[in-house]
């Protein structure tokens, strides 16, 4: 249901604190950053510390193709420098109506 959605994260991170991780199905490990300093740390300026694991990599190719979600090291700095323009507050402040749009149209 939607009301559940993201109880877990929220009991965990009650009981783990705001950056802990997990094991998922067949052993992976997974970290969950609930702090903002730490997801700013991963997204912005880290770009050759957090390297995927080759065979997700491959699977991000196979689902996104080879673009920013894929890229890695310069070639994702460059890709993403490019696509920072659409991501500006002011655009995304323009996209409100859509987003309200298709949010209420999966609630309905």
């Amino acid at each position: 249901a939607l009301s559940e959605v993201g109880v877990a994260n929220e009991r965990w991170k009650a009981e783990y604190g705001l950056v802990y991780k997990f094991r998922s199905c067949f052993g992976r490990e997974f970290l969950v950053l609930n702090d903002p300093l730490a997801l700013q740390a991963v997204l912005k300026g880290q770009n050759d510390s957090f390297l995927m694991e080759k065979s997700f990599r491959e699977f991000v190719r196979l689902v996104a193709g080879e673009g920013v979600v894929y890229a890695q090291g310069v070639e994702h700095v460059r890709q993403k420098r490019l696509l920072q323009p659409a991501f500006t507050p002011s655009f995304i402040k323009t996209l409100t109506p859509t987003f309200a749009t298709c949010a209420y149209r999966v609630c309905t």
